[in-house]
């Protein structure tokens, strides 16, 4: 089971209604809205064509280096 940690935040009151409501229509929770969203763009930001560009160019360098072992 995951660690929860309690955290306060504030947002602009239009930005909270805006999230309400959309929390409402998905039929979900403020808080799971939050945390799905955050999640969300964590995945992005580490599959991000950079990150897999450079996860590649290490591959392909061990296995030149294992070639050549």
């Amino acid at each position: 089971m995951q660690e929860v940690v309690r955290s306060q935040i504030r947002l602009p009151r239009d930005t909270y209604q805006n999230a309400k409501q959309l929390a409402q229509t998905d039929g979900i929770s403020l808080n799971q809205l939050i945390v799905e969203s955050i999640n969300e763009k964590l995945m992005k930001k580490a599959c991000s064509p950079v990150k897999v560009k450079q996860a590649l160019n290490l591959i392909t360098f061990a296995l030149e280096q294992n070639n050549h072992v």
